[in-house]
């Protein structure tokens, strides 16, 4: 289990920005004070390291040079299953403007020596900002914002989880972004998301009573999931159509049509947030697990050229599950071939150039799973990175990749994507003459299952010049007769 790092300790420690020379020499990371006397490397052009004091470095004066930067936690933990503990360090920066940006670092030790094994960005506040980072047998667990109202106002979260590799720490799998609520930034109405069915509620020690209503049905069963810090001493959960109690409200099936109110109060002070998961139909532990699995490659050191890439391997008790892996990994592992070919045989390297491969499992029953990557390609010279999407969907009976072909009519094509161009507008995702931009309408690149329905997604530029890829859900209910049967009801099954 993980361990946190007290924030005193002794002040000997000898400061290192990574690499340690001479005598400083280390039996384990435990001996480390990341909090005092460390010194960081921030990757920011300005003011490039920082050396802390209780966990913070400051200077300048705001408007003139200004950098703040702060260790926010650290934790210790064997993350690649070596024996030592490697120390993950969760850090954010401010510049003097609004901004405040989060990363996760992560240190080896090595000969003795503290080396830096990788850190992986994440956001701004609300726009990807962390909220906070946990390990459980090696996996990193990130809880990270992001928001439909600006850096300001974190409205949703999702959890991602970060693996070392051989050579750096690295995003494995991105979590499914729900609906986030906590009192002194909830709405009075918690909404879920569009394709998901559930939400996150954090309680944090400054929260002593609140509340919000959420929409339901009847016959649907809602479940509470308790998942972390100290419970609240009352939490009540209320019909509105009936104005009565909902006994056995932690698994429950809902009596009525119509608003529930979610009311907590607390007396006691809490160091750590609580937080919830309200789940409306369905069980939160999928039929099938997996764990990441993740393969790096470096071509070149200086310049760098260097691939990344991360995939789900699956535990099932269906006949085709080890074929399906192997399928999967070939699949995954094919992608950087060309980018890897491009970047060295058809142009000299100028400059540091990766390509990162990381994923989400979008579904997950015992015999049919669907995965979303999400690539980011930067090849040296290019102005801007590209990222988008790729997808994959297996059948663990079968052992084998399903082509998008068995999933929709794509003799069909031209219906198919006006409800998709349909459901881009209604979200305003689709830029004002995309399809004279492109000189045709839009296609999608990517096909993922998720629960109800797909998820057609777009790389960067696909839609217009500079416009960011998409990952826009339809309903099997819109796709009606267009999407193979079977595919649904293997789906609606779970």
């Amino acid at each position: 289990m993980p361990t946190t790092v007290p924030t005193t300790v002794p002040t000997t420690v000898p400061t290192t920005t990574g690499e340690t020379s001479g005598d400083d020499t280390y039996v384990s990371l435990r001996q480390v004070d990341f909090m005092n006397g460390f010194t960081y490397d921030t990757e920011v052009d300005y003011s490039p390291v920082a050396t802390v004091t209780d966990g913070e470095y400051e200077v300048g004066e705001r408007g003139d040079d200004y950098f703040w930067f702060r260790v926010k936690q650290v934790l210790l933990a064997d993350l690649d299953g070596d024996g030592p503990e490697e120390a993950i360090v969760s850090t954010t920066w401010n510049g003097g403007g609004t901004g405040f940006f989060d990363s996760v670092l992560v240190f080896r030790l090595i000969d003795g020596g503290v080396t830096n094994g990788g850190r992986v960005q994440f956001g701004d506040r609300g726009d990807g900002g962390i909220q906070s980072v946990e390990v459980d047998d090696g996996i990193v667990t990130v809880w990270s914002f992001s928001t439909t109202q600006g850096a300001c106002c974190p409205n949703e979260i999702s959890a991602s989880t970060l693996v070392l590799g051989e050579h750096e720490l690295v995003l494995g799998e991105r979590g499914p972004t729900r609906a986030w609520w906590t009192p002194d930034r909830g709405a009075d109405e918690l909404e879920f998301i569009p394709g998901t069915n559930s939400a996150i509620i954090t309680l944090y020690a400054s929260d002593t009573a609140g509340s919000f209503v959420f929409e339901a049905g009847a016959g649907q069963r809602m479940t509470l999931r308790f998942d972390g810090g100290l419970a609240p001493d009352e939490i009540s959960i209320t019909d509105l159509s009936t104005g009565e109690l909902v006994p056995g409200f932690f698994e429950q099936e809902l009596p009525s049509n119509g608003m529930y109110e979610f009311r907590f109060s607390d007396d006691a002070a809490r160091d750590l947030p609580a937080r919830f998961e309200l789940l409306i139909d369905g069980e939160p532990d999928p039929a099938v697990t997996w764990t990441p699995q993740v393969q790096q490659f470096v071509v070149t050191d200086a310049p760098l050229v260097a691939t990344s890439l991360v995939w789900p391997e699956f535990a099932s008790s269906q006949p085709g599950t080890e074929a399906a892996n192997q399928a999967l990994t070939e699949y995954v592992t094919s992608l950087d071939d060309y980018w890897i070919e491009d970047v060295t045989e058809s142009s000299e390297p100028q400059g540091d150039c990766t390509y990162d491969v990381s994923y989400a499992v979008t579904f997950a029953a015992e015999d049919l799973v669907s995965v979303r990557f999400d690539f980011y390609d930067y090849v040296c010279c290019r102005p801007y990175p590209n990222y988008g999407t790729r997808a994959a969907v297996l059948d663990l009976a079968a052992g084998r990749i399903v082509a998008v072909d068995e999933i929709l009519d794509m003799s069909r094509i031209d219906a198919i994507t006006e409800i998709w161009i349909a459901e881009l507008e209604s979200q305003g995702l689709l830029p004002e003459g995309v399809a004279d931009l492109l000189g045709a309408r839009p296609e999608f690149d990517s096909l993922t299952l998720v629960p109800g329905g797909v998820e057609f997604g777009t790389d960067r530029n696909s839609l217009g010049g500079a416009t960011p890829g998409t990952a826009t859900f339809v309903s099997f209910d819109q796709l009606g007769d267009l999407i193979d049967p079977s595919v649904v009801a293997r789906v609606t099954a779970q």
